[in-house]
């Protein structure tokens, strides 16, 4: 039998400014799926949701967060932070390594540096 564990809250942070200056409390967007620990997100109207490919990621989602009914409070990583590369999890559209280097690329111009 196989059994599948969705990310633990916090496994995505490999290290992070002292206090809470690499984290921010946030609002999630409304979506048809639960978010994982570790989702890739992207900033509109005040709103995190996930990064599609044509989005500019600004930020990761600290634990996993249940949007289904209704926009969510969430905890986000938006700067001064390293993440876990094998931890990320990014919008169905991105499939490829060469879109998943470009959202690395936007998340380090948001001082968040994959590792």
């Amino acid at each position: 039998m196989i059994i599948n564990e969705r990310s633990r809250s916090g496994a995505v942070v490999l290290s992070e400014a002292n206090g809470s200056y690499s984290r921010e409390s946030a609002v999630l967007a409304q979506d048809a799926a639960f978010y994982q620990a570790g989702s890739v997100l992207k900033l509109a109207d005040g709103k995190y949701s996930r990064a599609a490919a044509a989005d500019t990621a600004v930020a990761v989602l600290v634990s996993g967060v249940n949007a289904i009914d209704g926009d969510a409070h969430c905890v986000v990583i938006v700067r001064s932070a390293e993440v876990k590369r094998d931890e990320l999890k990014f919008a169905d559209d991105i499939n490829t390594d060469a879109e998943k280097i470009a959202k690395y690329g936007q998340l380090a111009a948001a001082g968040i540096i994959v590792r």
